[in-house]
């Protein structure tokens, strides 16, 4: 009986995102140059700015599952 009032509890649930199923960046390795290096370093700014967006959007998808 149990069961049954679970699975329509867990139907209910929102899925998260499928962008937020997929593995992180990673940071870019250091160029053989500066301007290599320079564009390392925004690849790595923008995967490290993606990745706190990430982590935001699942303490949001925990806090609505859990309530």
């Amino acid at each position: 009986m149990m069961l049954c009032s679970c699975a329509s509890e867990l139907s209910t649930l929102p899925t998260p995102s499928p962008d937020l199923m997929s593995p992180p960046c990673k940071a870019s390795d250091a160029g053989k140059d500066s301007d290599e290096d320079l564009q390392a370093d925004i690849e790595t700014v923008q995967c490290l700015r993606q990745l706190r967006l990430d982590k935001y959007r699942w303490q949001a998808y925990y806090r609505a599952v859990s309530q």
